[in-house]
């Protein structure tokens, strides 16, 4: 399931039944496999062969080589997943909670500040190392 390298090369996309396909860009079903007990809400792909899955059953799970490596549990429906550049896992969902798990420390989840309301996407922004941010 792990996607290949090379941009578009390659689809993940998760279905109402908690199944993960993973497509060639014409749209042909290379794999699938079972990720969640609910429906796939949100999938993330981070470095070399990792990438993460959220799910309508409240969990997000890490996955490396098609193999699930981490999994952790919210409070309630998960609607967004990211993964950082150095490997750690936000998710948010309908309860408003931003939390973090760093893949190397699995079981601790870290809960963040709290949204005006659901929420619905989550990414890192990309950062130019060579400027400073205003404040």
């Amino acid at each position: 399931m792990a996607p290949s390298r090379g941009i578009g090369a390659e689809v993940l996309a998760g279905d109402r039944d908690g199944v993960v396909h993973r497509l060639a860009a014409n749209g042909a079903r290379i794999a699938s496999a079972r990720a969640h007990d609910a429906a796939i809400t949100a999938l993330a792909v981070g470095a070399a062969t990792a990438w993460a899955s959220a799910g309508e059953d409240g969990r997000v799970r890490l996955w490396r080589d098609d193999r699930c490596v981490a999994t952790w549990t919210s409070d309630d429906f998960v609607r967004a997943v990211a993964i950082a550049p150095s490997g750690a896992v936000v998710w948010g969902g309908y309860d408003g909670t931003i939390c973090t798990s760093e893949h190397q420390s699995i079981g601790q989840t870290k809960r963040g500040p709290t949204a005006p309301s659901e929420i619905f996407s989550a990414t890192f922004p990309r950062v130019d190392p060579t400027t400073t941010p205003t404040p």
